[in-house]
């Protein structure tokens, strides 16, 4: 419920889709994802650099938790393997149901930026934990 996936262990995606609560979407390539951190207090900060820079900030709980006690999760056999199509903000109901079952996905926030005084300073508001 909270991400789709290429099944095929070969498989890679070219991009991400982040599906936002209010109807809208954003993809990103995965030739511009560079650097991401995970955090279990904090969540997922994924940042894709292209003309300008995105910095993803997805946060939820159990984000490196496999499916269905597969070897599937967001993180690892995911997002680093380029295998994620797409993220999607959870409606309450949505991570009601599922409990602790899996990983859910509260919120995703996703900024542009063209300078790294402004990057530093959404992040250090937004999830100091990740401030380098």
């Amino acid at each position: 419920a909270a991400f789709g996936y290429l099944r095929g262990i070969e498989d890679k995606a070219t991009a991400v889709e982040f599906r936002l609560r209010g109807g809208n979407s954003i993809w990103l390539s995965y030739d511009w994802l560079g650097t991401w951190q995970y955090n279990p207090s904090e969540g997922l900060l994924l940042k894709f650099y292209g003309d300008i820079t995105y910095l993803v900030l997805i946060r939820g709980s159990n984000l490196d938790r496999p499916l269905n006690d597969g070897t599937m999760n967001l993180t690892h056999a995911g997002l680093q393997r380029h295998r994620v199509l797409w993220i999607r903000e959870m409606n309450e109901e949505d991570i009601r149901q599922l409990g602790d079952k899996g990983p859910t996905i509260d919120s995703i926030e996703v900024a542009e930026f063209d300078s790294r005084a402004a990057l530093k300073e959404w992040l250090s508001k937004k999830a100091p934990a990740f401030m380098q």
